[in-house]
């Protein structure tokens, strides 16, 4: 079978490495060509069901080795070597406890780290072979699609010594090395001896990446093989919570990762890895949500009952944590949404940020701080409360005065209290609604005091209209007359529809006081011209 890598798969961005000679177009086509190798013996290889983790796997060859961070030394030919062996029983012990993307991915780093293992110069440890790498990093790039992969073998190997596996496999290795130094410094580069061993390097990296992608699939060891420390697998299983948390973006997986690492290590604490909590407390609290908040400081807690640097470390912050949590309350406090609550609560935050972090200034001078705006608050809070009380008092008064048809009076009483409840600022929640509730209460009451005065109103017409009737016009006068001052107590603003309203009866009683003179000289006319005429 002959595979030619013709285009970057899967859609991984891609970004220049700079610390190996397989640039990353290079190391996603040899991951390829292992996968289609490795799939043979395991079908299954990054599938799980319906969903395939080879977007993961990509990610992570592209990423290569430099992932491994300072943990894993990789300064000379022989570490990196005995790097792919560590490196091959840790995910052997992962595979066992579930693989999911984060294994992938790092089955990608592997591949990676594996592929520059083959390359002479894939790892550089001096200023000038960085700089012949980096030329070849550059020739390989532009013509690795080109690149045709032939599989010379169809046996897998258990990799179970590294440093035996790439001996044979790499017996000109330091020779070609060598000989490609020498070309490069005499400016004849990538068409001298590269130019035929590039492709070989591409095929045996295929081959070797896929050879040891099967020792990690195996189910059954050797002899040979060394476990990881438990220590290996904490942090593999915390750079997999950071995996799951930065890539996946998920609290989720995250938290199952987190609970195979409680799995390793069953006692509260293990106080060797003290440090490990505050960086899980890390990863976990800058995932930004409010669960993730929550879940970072249980792990610096739990950081901060080890004496040493994980509690020194823990401690600042906790205590970073708390005054920030006491700034976010003490300003909602100050805001129209605040609840009563939150003054106390910010204070409580910075008395728990004073009791992780006794150092801390800031938090001390906050608890001094707030313990003031608390008490000023209750004062003021009283002095509302005050303004309410009094103004319910004056309601009922109205509403006394109301009953008793003492409309003057309840009016009044009612735009006393109005006055009152005006003076609730929304500073307090709880006081302002009440303040608002009250308020339009105060305004319906008025309205209906309003309607009761126009009704009495009416009813002294309708008694004038019915002294007018029997003629005692002098009576239908009085009451026509008493409409005025019956609505004079209606509060009207200029051109307000009280005012109209209340000037409409005034004028319809001004009429009825102007028909009812009328009509009283008119019968004392119509009285004397009969006496004169008897």
């Amino acid at each position: 079978m002959i595979l030619r890598i013709t285009a970057v798969a899967l859609g991984i961005a891609i970004f220049a490495q700079d610390a190996s000679a397989w640039g990353p177009q290079a190391r996603q086509a040899i991951a390829l060509g292992a996968l289609s190798l490795v799939r043979r013996p395991t079908p299954d290889a990054f599938i799980a069901g319906e969903v395939s983790y080879e977007r993961g796997l990509m990610r992570g060859a592209v990423d290569g080795s430099e992932v491994l961070g300072k943990d894993v030394p990789l300064y000379s030919d022989l570490q990196t070597i005995d790097a792919i062996g560590t490196e091959i029983q840790l995910l052997r012990e992962a595979r066992a406890r579930g693989a999911g993307s984060h294994f992938a991915y790092r089955m990608g780093v592997l591949s990676a780290l594996v592929s520059d293992v083959i390359l002479p110069f894939g790892f550089s440890y001096t200023e000038a072979e960085d700089a012949t790498r980096d030329r070849i990093r550059a020739d390989l790039e532009k013509r690795v699609l080109t690149f045709t992969y032939s599989p010379l073998k169809r046996t897998f190997y258990y990799v179970g010594s590294p440093r035996l596996y790439f001996d044979a496999r790499r017996s000109f290795f330091h020779d070609d090395r060598q000989i490609i130094a020498d070309e490069y410094s005499r400016g004849q580069g990538y068409d001298g001896f590269l130019a035929e061993a590039g492709p070989v390097y591409f095929d045996r990296a295929v081959q070797a990446v896929a050879d040891v992608w099967y020792t990690v699939f195996q189910e059954q060891g050797s002899q040979t093989d060394v476990r990881p420390s438990v220590r290996q697998l904490s942090f593999y299983y915390i750079d997999e919570i950071a995996y799951l948390l930065d890539v996946m973006e998920s609290m989720e997986y995250a938290d199952r990762a987190y609970g195979v690492f409680k799995e390793i290590n069953p006692s509260e604490i293990n106080p060797s890895l003290s440090l490990a909590y505050v960086e899980i407390g890390d990863l976990f609290y800058e995932f930004g949500t409010e669960e993730g908040k929550l879940r970072g400081v249980e792990e610096w807690k739990i950081a901060q009952r080890v004496p040493g640097e994980a509690r020194k470390l823990a401690s600042r912050r906790l205590g970073a944590h708390f005054i920030s949590e006491g700034e976010r309350l003490y300003r909602r406090s100050q805001s129209p949404d605040a609840f009563e609550s939150d003054l106390p609560d910010a204070l409580r935050s910075f008395q728990d940020a004073l009791e992780f972090d006794r150092t801390n200034e800031e938090a001390a001078r906050r608890i001094s701080e707030t313990s003031v705006a608390i008490n000023d608050r209750r004062q003021e809070y009283e002095l509302q409360q005050r303004f309410i009380d009094k103004a319910m008092g004056i309601i009922t008064v109205a509403e006394r005065s109301r009953v008793a048809k003492d409309f003057v009076s309840a009016i009044t009483a009612y735009n006393q209290a109005l006055l009152l409840v005006e003076l609730i600022a929304p500073d307090f929640k709880n006081l302002y609604e009440t303040a608002q509730d009250t308020s339009s209460a105060i305004g319906k009451d008025i309205k209906s005091v309003i309607s009761e005065v126009l009704s009495t109103a009416d009813d002294s017409i309708e008694r004038g209209e019915a002294q007018m009737l029997n003629n005692n016009f002098d009576e239908a006068i009085k009451f026509f007359r008493l409409v005025e001052t019956i609505v004079d107590v209606i509060p009207a603003e200029e051109g307000s529809m009280n005012e109209q309203r209340k000037q409409d009866m005034v004028d319809t009683a001004n009429g009825l006081i102007s028909d009812a003179q009328l009509e009283k000289k008119r019968l004392a006319d119509q009285t004397a011209n009969s006496q004169a005429l008897n």
